[in-house]
């Protein structure tokens, strides 16, 4: 019976909407595989050990969905709206609902080929893209402080899984280890148990050749102080934390994905929380609400971080105790998700960038020891990156004429090593393209206006800075038939012109002011332009 119910519930939510029950339909947006030589990793705790229920099947279908529509696309280097995970460590799903979560996950990514490495029976299991990257080596080691005779959060035993991984396009090696460490180890009469079983990880993972990301749910947060008073963790960190950052013994220090990720680019940790407490409880500042806390990680030697957060938005509101309007939520914790740079391909500088005439925008970079090759890209404002060019190692300028005009860009470069492995992206140089010269946006007096007064001075605004030497008189004037009116031509400011006519206009005349050749500083020529006006009165004999 039970068997049935769960091909029933798997096929009906094959057939459901991506969108989840009450959700709006729309399409999954495009996607690619990494770069070579770079990963994406997702570590979430599932919350999925029970497989009755069609609640549980709801969320694990949720969490397959949320792979597939979020992150964003990071900020250099994909294209498309999601770069889809290569590895996703997960915790809490009983085997067979890993099965079925493994065979979501290929429905949602076609070009993915997803398997799952070693045992499932695990206290955390590893799904990993086959198209991506080759199981080299798979082995486990267990709990140092839980046991048969000494069982924690109704495990008889806890082993974690290690995973030997080769990137298939550039065979560089990442090893990636899962863990699931105990709320609490009260049975087990053993004091520091999560400190014991990081010593006994860094021992296991310690003769790793290639890069190394640690994953999971290690139920304890950085710092001393709790998130609600220590929101950008700034307080003292923990033992158990220090042990993997920072280790006494002088051996393989692990770098805080998220955390050295934000702290680099200058951004507070105060979204990066993970776990959200069912229960109201009182926080910091005397109030009573769910608490919110850091215990999910992704760790990592040896791999340069090319970016890392929480699940955004996630299911959570900006408050606790409150939902996202449409995002399910798929466990009471959010996952956490990075994209980590394996080979050793140096990292490009960010590029110089000019604006010039006719829309062009011209790059210039410097070049950098073993660099093989380049790949630019190119991103409009509010849109992720895309490929623009792959250009030779001995290239060190492009210029980009394929632009739209008053567009914002920002482009970013990236290295390509001896072994085809791109190397993490620059930061962005930023420029707009400018295509056309200065365009008139307000006139006084106005086009066609009648009543003008005599002693009128004529402003003209345009939408840019004008090139002081494109003004010249015999173009720019005002004409009361052949003749041009005497007058004096000033740049008022750098976007304003202004014609001061040396006498009194004659009353009742109709007048025209010309404008041709104007420049912007780029060299940009404007169109030309005229309007007409008439003088106040009636015309004089």
């Amino acid at each position: 019976m039970r068997k049935i119910l769960v091909l029933f519930v798997a096929s009906l939510l094959v057939a459901t909407s991506i969108g989840g029950v009450g959700a709006r339909r729309q399409g999954p947006p495009p996607h690619r595989l990494s770069p070579p030589g770079q990963i994406s990793v997702v570590a979430v705790n599932a919350k999925q050990q029970r497989v009755l229920g069609l609640k549980r099947f709801l969320a694990m279908f949720e969490l397959g969905r949320a792979l597939r529509f979020r992150p964003p696309a990071f900020d250099g280097g994909s294209t498309g709206a999601v770069m889809p995970p290569d590895v996703v460590i997960i915790e809490e799903m009983r085997p067979s609902n890993l099965e079925i979560f493994e065979r979501l996950l290929r429905q949602r990514y076609p070009d993915y080929k997803y398997k799952i490495a070693g045992e499932p029976e695990l206290a955390a299991s590893i799904i990993f893209n086959s198209n991506t990257l080759q199981l080299e080596s798979f082995e486990q080691w267990g709990d140092v402080c839980t046991t048969a005779e000494t069982p924690t959060d109704g495990r008889a035993n806890r082993d974690y899984p290690i995973a030997r991984l080769v990137d298939v396009n550039t065979s560089a090696l990442v090893t990636v280890a899962g863990i699931h460490f105990a709320k609490n180890y009260r049975t087990s009469n053993k004091r520091n148990c999560v400190e014991q079983n990081i010593t006994e990880l860094r021992t296991q993972l310690a003769d790793e050749m290639g890069a190394v990301i640690i994953g999971g749910d290690f139920n304890r947060r950085a710092t001393t102080e709790l998130r609600e008073c220590d929101r950008n963790e700034e307080s003292a960190p923990n033992d158990w934390w220090l042990l993997l950052t920072d280790p006494s013994d002088g051996g393989r220090a692990y770098s805080d994905a998220v955390r050295s990720w934000h702290r680099s680019h200058g951004m507070f940790m105060t979204r990066e929380w993970t776990h959200e407490q069912k229960r109201t409880t009182m926080v910091c500042d005397a109030s009573e609400r769910k608490r919110r806390t850091r215990i999910d990680y992704l760790f990592t030697s040896g791999a340069l971080v090319a970016e890392a957060h929480a699940d955004h938005p996630g299911w959570a509101g900006p408050h606790a105790g409150t939902l996202h309007p449409r995002n399910y939520r798929y466990s009471d914790h959010r996952f956490v998700w990075g994209r980590f740079v394996i080979t050793p391909t140096p990292q490009a500088l960010k590029p110089e960038i000019e604006s010039r005439a006719q829309g062009e925008i011209a790059l210039a970079w410097e070049p950098i020891p073993g660099a093989q090759g380049w790949i630019l890209y190119r991103a409009r404002q509010g849109e992720p990156y895309r490929e623009l060019a792959h250009l030779p190692a001995e290239t060190v300028g492009y210029t980009d004429i394929e632009t739209a005009h008053a567009t914002h860009y920002r482009y970013a470069i990236a290295a390509v090593g001896s072994d085809g492995g791109q190397g993490l992206e620059s930061f962005a140089a930023r420029a707009e393209a400018d295509a056309r010269g200065p365009t008139p946006v307000h006139l006084t007096p106005d086009r066609g206006a009648v009543g003008v007064g005599r002693g009128i001075r004529i402003v003209i605004r345009f939408d840019e800075a004008i090139d002081p030497a494109s003004i010249d008189p015999t173009r720019v004037h005002l004409s009361l038939g052949t003749p041009h009116v005497r007058g004096t031509l000033r740049l008022f400011t750098p976007r304003v012109l202004t014609f001061t006519p040396s006498r009194p206009l004659r009353s009742g005349a109709t007048y025209r002011f010309y404008a041709a050749g104007l420049r912007d500083k780029l060299g940009n020529r404007g169109r030309y332009f005229s309007f007409p006006f008439t003088v106040e009165g009636r015309l004089r004999p």
